[in-house]
């Protein structure tokens, strides 16, 4: 049985190659000590190709997705607020049938009429009863001859005469009450 050494840690740098294909130079044990010496000597790589793929990978996703995401997120939106739009168009079309429902009989037509209109059926008396919070007192009327006595009379202010014609009255008439 041969005895198989585990394959010693690959590097960027190699050694001396012998004619059977294994690494080394002088002396087969010191190789592998040389090149893990290099490895724990070299600081690791904080930023490597693979990283950098990575990164303009996902940017890019990103880049493509936010704006779908966007637009997916909007029209979520809308259709909820149509879909609400919708109910609330179902709800009134059921209130309205059932209003036109109501209309059909015709005892609520009687009862709108008498409460809208103040209809009253033949052989009723109506009455209609007057709040007297609500009601302002009236105030007595006043005669054609006190209601005038204190203005001048209007031959007074206008010069009504028959020899002048009609549209000159009514322009003395204007300028009159334009002065009161």
């Amino acid at each position: 049985m041969s005895s198989r050494r585990p394959p010693a840690p690959r590097s960027g740098r190699r050694g001396p190659v012998r004619p059977n294909g294994t690494p080394g130079g002088s002396s087969a044990k010191s190789a592998p000590v040389t090149v893990e010496r290099e490895e724990q000597q070299r600081p690791p790589r904080l930023f490597t190709i693979r990283f950098a793929m990575l990164f303009v990978i996902a940017i890019f996703a990103l880049v493509t997705l936010i704006p779908t995401v966007r637009a997916y997120m909007t029209q979520r939106a809308e259709i909820s607020q149509l879909e609400q739009e919708v109910e609330a168009a179902e709800e009134r079309e059921a209130h309205l049938r059932a209003e036109l429902a109501r209309w059909e009989d015709p005892a609520y037509v009687a009862a709108q009429a008498r409460e809208r209109l103040a209809f009253v059926m033949p052989g009723e008396t109506a009455y209609k009863v007057i709040d007297p919070d609500f009601v302002e007192p009236e105030e007595p009327a006043l005669s054609d001859g006190e209601v005038h006595s204190g203005l001048p009379a209007l031959e007074d202010l206008v010069d009504v005469s028959t020899d002048q014609p009609w549209y000159s009255s009514v322009k003395d008439s204007i300028r009159v009450a334009g002065d009161n």
